[in-house]
Parts: structure tokens; C-alpha cells; sequence
């Protein structure tokens, strides 16, 4: 619906105009009719109508007069004139004020009123694609202002420019930093503010965070907001008004309440020492990395730089004899052996405070060696030493486990057996082809394989070329011939016999009875 003011000091002539088409229908809203522009600035200001029609000859204000004042005041609608054949002069006047076009008085009637219409509508469409062009463009312009100066800010707190090429650039975007005193706020959101796309959105959240900070910090104190990423907003605070490194944690702490009530979201903040020199900003900056790292094994939300000066940054920790150890277990398929080592592990990480891209990479390890695949984004995603607890506890799902194996293995020649024939018993291997893989006398494997499994090896290989073929029958219709060959039997009437035997059934009246059921 197009919002519409009549502007006309006849009011005949307003009426005439209202009653001689329904505008409603035609999407044309009437939000008022006046009598001079004094009345039709105030309808202006209220309801910002999309179409004015208005006349040049009114008293108090005129056309003209009302034309050029709305024009002032930016109001982005159609102006359209209504005039006699005589007032060409004046029209030509109100063209050049501002008006968009004119029409004749006289040409108002019902012949002509649905092309007239027709044609506003077609002037009002081409004035909102306008406006909505003009809209986007200041948003890109705003874009690229605060990219382009976020960028610099960037560069500098990552000591990327030297102080005189940052007091130089610092002019040209009216930062009244003097970057000698310095002190950081970095704050980290959670993934609900951290999956933005659109710049639109990214300068939307910038500037509801701007907005709280600079609610939480006094007046006489001069700062800068950077975006690092979706996820991290630094405020670069200049220390000459700062006495005290008390004065920036009241300053964080203000901002997390303020970020809990406003946002709904609880962020981790860290905040620096007040640092001095040249590069006082970089420093403070890496001020707050260094506190950061305490926050992986903390529950804590605000973190400071002196208490993290406690952690064990730099740690050349070897974890090869844990690796082997891991590796032995799981070849054993000994899940709690595993646990029991992660879980003494991750403790120690606790204790010595290891930094969290260290524990990282060791839990990648980890998962390497029981083949547990995860995705690098799933790494990214961890953000606390319990987290690494609950991963740990889901290697039970992911440790091989023997079918018809109760007990254990511990003989690690045993495990690679169990292993290999898992793996292989479609094909024709026996237990001389394992032993022979494995570099080992096929008497001693079958001894030790009986000891530790309780089970003949023979006997092991064929249940598990039995169980196979009773998926194949349940699943497939392919011929029992045919799921003989394939389960490793290459004697079709041997394999009804060990199938009888094992199942009580033969492989026939196996299947049918599935059918049945």
C-alpha cells in the first residue's frame, strides 16, 4: 500500500479527488488531506508518505514553499504537481524545487484515472528500487570504513606497522589513541554470535557490542573496538587515564555483566597489564593470548595476565613411550587399558597446566592410532579439558572388540591373529597362511591362540564365516551357492554340513523361515 497526503487548499477539489476512484483498491492509502504545506509538513513528519500530491496556489505555505522544505528535510517520497493550463511558470518553479512531475487539474477524471495511477505507481516503485539502492550502498560505504580502519587496528595489535607509521595512519581515522600506554579487553563469544556471514550482520552485532562497552566505560577514558573474528572483539584502551590495573578489570567486568544481561551469552574475557613503550599495544594484546590459555582448564570467565603467569607455557613433553603403550592396546583390543592411560594422562595435563594446542594435538594422536576419524573443525571446537574427558570416554565405541571373545587378549600375537582374520576370513587363509603373515610357527599360534581365546583357531574362523553367511541369507537373495563362495567356503556341500552343524538348520530352511516370519 502506497502511504498518500492530498495537499490542496480547495477543498472541493480534495473531496473531488478522494471520491473519484477507490484509492484502497487501487493500493493507494490516503493518510490525510490538508489545506496548506504548514499542515501537510506536520502529516510529513508523522506518517513519511511515499506520494504527495500537492497544489502550487495555497495560503500560509505554498506548493513551492512546501516542495523546497521537504526537500531540505531529505524526505525521499514523489512529489506530484497539480496545475491549470495557466501556471506553467509556476510549475516549471516547482520542477526545479524538487517536484517529479505535474499533472493537469482537468485530466483527473474517471477516463483517465486508471492510467494516471498507474503511472504514480510506476513512479513510487521506481523511487523505492532508489531508496533501496541508495540504503545499500551507504551500508557498503559503512562497510568499508569500518573494515579498512578494523584492519589497521588489527595490524597494529598484532605489531604488524612501527609507531610512526601508526601515529601517521591513526589521523586519517580519527584515533585519539596515543599507542605509548596501552591496555587490552579481548572477548570471546560463544558459538551463537560466532556464525556470521553477511557483513550486514558482522556490523549489526560490532556495533550492539560497541554500544555496551561504551556503556561500561567512564567518559574520560579514550578507546578502540576491533573485530578479530566472529567469535573475538578486542577493546584497545588507552592507560593514560588508567592509575590503576584495577581500573581495566572494572572496566572487563562491567562488560561481561553487560554482555550476560543485554546478549543472553556468558563470555570468557581476558585482560592485560597496563603496558608501556611503542609497542604497548601489540604487547598488551599478546598480554591477553597468554591469559587466555588458563581458561582450558578453568570454569572461571574473567582472566588476567599475571595470574596466567603461573602456566607452563613452553613444555617439550615427549608422549612416545604413552603412543606405544596405546598402540599395544589396541591392537589387544584392551579398552579399559586405554581408558585407564587417557584419563592418568589428561590428569597430568591438569597438574603441569599444558597448553591447550599441545593437549590438542596429542588427543589427534590419540585418535589416529584407534582410527577414530574427526574432522579439524570438531578440534577447533574444543574449549576445555572436559571436553577432552568426554571424548575420551567414547573410545569404548570406537576399540575393536572379537565376536565369540569373552575374556581379554594380552598376547599381542594373539590380537593380531583375531585381528587379521576379522579382516580376512572371506578369502581362502587357513591357520598356516596367519602364522606365515604374522612370522610365527603355525603350531606355536595355534597353541597360544587356544590358551588365550579358549577357542581353536579353525574353529574361530569358521564362526565367523558362518555368522557372515547368515547375514547374506537374512539380507540378500542371492543363491546359497553363490553366499558359500563368498563367506570363504569353496566346497558347497562342506558348507551346508558346517552350517547344519553350527545352526541347527541348513542354510535353506534357514532362510525360509525368515520368509515366513
Amino acid at each position: 500500500m502506497i502511504k498518500t497526503l492530498m495537499v490542496d487548499d480547495d477543498y472541493l477539489v480534495r473531496m473531488f479527488l478522494k471520491n473519484i476512484t477507490d484509492w484502497e483498491e487501487e493500493g493507494f492509502h490516503i493518510v490525510a488531506d490538508v489545506g496548506n504545506g504548514e499542515e501537510a509538513l506536520e502529516i510529513v513528519e508523522e506518517f513519511n508518505p511515499e506520494l504527495i500530491i500537492t497544489d502550487i496556489s495555497m495560503p500560509v505555505m505554498n506548493g513551492i514553499e512546501l516542495i523546497k522544505e521537504i526537500r531540505k528535510r531529505e524526505r525521499q517520497c514523489k512529489i506530484i504537481v497539480l496545475s491549470c493550463h495557466d501556471d506553467f511558470d509556476h510549475v516549471r518553479e516547482a520542477l526545479k524545487s524538487g517536484a517529479d512531475d505535474y499533472i493537469l487539474k482537468n485530466s483527473f477524471n474517471k477516463k483517465n484515472i486508471g492510467c494516471i495511477l498507474k503511472d504514480l505507481k510506476e513512479k513510487v516503485k521506481e523511487n523505492r528500487e532508489e531508496i533501496k539502492k541508495k540504503k545499500n550502498l551507504q551500508k557498503f560505504a559503512n562497510i568499508g570504513k569500518y573494515e579498512v580502519k578494523n584492519e589497521f587496528l588489527l595490524n597494529v595489535i598484532n605489531n604488524k606497522h612501527d609507531y610512526v607509521n601508526i601515529k601517521e595512519k591513526s589521523h586519517l581515522y580519527n584515533i585519539e589513541l596515543s599507542f605509548l600506554k596501552s591496555a587490552v579487553i579481548s572477548i570471546h563469544l560463544s558459538n551463537k554470535y560466532s556464525s556470521i556471514k553477511e557483513c550486514v550482520n558482522k556490523i549489526e552485532i560490532y556495533e550492539k557490542i560497541k554500544e555496551i562497552i561504551n556503556n561500561s566505560i567512564e567518559e574520560n577514558i579514550k578507546y578502540e573496538f576491533i573485530t578479530v573474528n566472529a567469535q573475538e572483539y578486542v577493546v584497545l584502551i588507552e592507560g593514560k587515564n588508567l592509575n590503576k590495573p584495577l581500573c581495566v578489570g572494572k572496566i572487563g567486568h562491567n562488560i561481561l555483566e553487560s554482555i550476560k544481561n543485554n546478549l543472553k551469552v556468558v563470555p570468557t574475557i581476558a585482560i592485560s597489564d597496563i603496558c608501556i613503550g611503542k609497542e604497548s599495544a601489540s604487547n598488551a594484546y599478546r598480554h591477553t593470548k597468554e591469559a587466555l590459555k588458563a581458561c582450558f582448564y578453568s570454569k572461571e570467565n574473567i582472566f588476567y595476565y599475571k595470574s596466567s603467569n603461573r602456566l607452563t607455557i613452553n613444555k617439550n613433553i615427549s608422549f612416545d613411550r604413552f603412543y606405544s603403550e596405546i598402540k599395544r592396546r589396541a591392537i589387544l583390543g584392551d579398552i579399559d587399558g586405554i581408558m585407564e592411560k587417557c584419563i592418568k594422562q589428561i590428569s597430568l595435563f591438569e597438574r603441569e597446566i599444558l597448553p591447550s594446542e599441545h593437549v590438542i594435538k596429542w588427543l589427534k594422536e590419540v585418535d589416529k592410532l584407534l582410527e577414530v576419524k574427526r574432522e579439524e573443525e570438531d578440534y577447533a571446537q574444543i574449549k576445555s579439558i572436559n571436553e577432552v574427558y568426554e571424548i575420551i570416554n567414547t573410545y569404548e565405541n570406537h576399540v575393536k572388540r572379537y565376536p565369540y571373545i569373552k575374556a581379554p587378549i594380552k598376547n599381542v600375537i594373539v590380537a593380531q591373529a583375531l585381528d587379521y582374520v576379522v579382516k580376512n576370513y572371506v578369502k581362502p587363509i587357513s591357520l598356516t597362511t596367519v602364522a606365515d603373515e604374522l612370522k610365527v610357527n603355525n603350531t606355536y599360534l595355534s597353541r597360544v591362540f587356544k590358551q588365550e581365546t579358549e577357542i581353536n583357531f579353525t574353529d574361530y574362523l569358521t564362526l565367523c564365516r558362518i555368522d557372515y553367511a547368515k547375514l547374506l541369507l537374512r539380507s540378500t537373495n542371492e543363491k546359497i551357492k553363490y553366499i558359500s563362495s563368498k563367506c570363504g567356503f569353496y566346497e558347497y556341500r562342506y558348507f551346508c554340513k558346517i552350517f547344519k552343524k553350527l545352526v541347527g538348520k541348513s542354510p535353506l530352511s534357514y532362510r525360509n523361515e525368515l520368509i515366513d516370519v
